[in-house]
């Protein structure tokens, strides 16, 4: 995959070169290190994203980063995000005894954090569209 573009002309001209190769790749030209990024990494700008989130939300959010990022789905890299790898995640996490209602709010957190990569343009799609979430209790 190339990772650097030059694009000569005005800046007109090179916001209509990047809206294409966002459409031909998927990617945004400006966010090019995001090939790169880990969902820990993906985890770490959303919720520094500057949202108006309620302080509990915040809260809520921010303590299922911290586990999401500490947990092995966290070195995983964005394109190898699957509904098949979380569904195995899930999995590991029922194992270790972890409770449905932590099993779903991290499954939730990740989904809310993978939709903002897509509006941002970080993702060209969601990779967990479709995806049957685990129920919350």
């Amino acid at each position: 995959m190339q990772r650097s573009f030059t694009i000569r002309g005005d800046r007109d001209h090179a916001e209509r070169r990047r809206v294409e190769l966002v459409g031909d790749f998927g990617i945004d030209p400006r966010l090019l290190y995001a090939s790169g990024l880990t969902v820990r990494d993906l985890l770490t700008r959303w919720v520094r994203a500057g949202h108006a989130w309620k302080p509990s939300t915040l809260i809520a959010y921010t303590n299922c980063v911290s586990h999401l990022s500490a947990d092995p789905i966290g070195a995983l890299n964005l394109r190898a995000v699957t509904p098949q790898a979380v569904y195995r995640t899930i999995g590991r996490w029922r194992e270790a005894g972890i409770g449905p209602a932590t099993v779903s709010g991290r499954t939730k957190t990740l989904g809310a954090a993978l939709t903002w990569a897509v509006e941002q343009g970080v993702l060209r799609s969601h990779p967990l569209a479709g995806m049957r979430r685990p129920a919350q209790p």
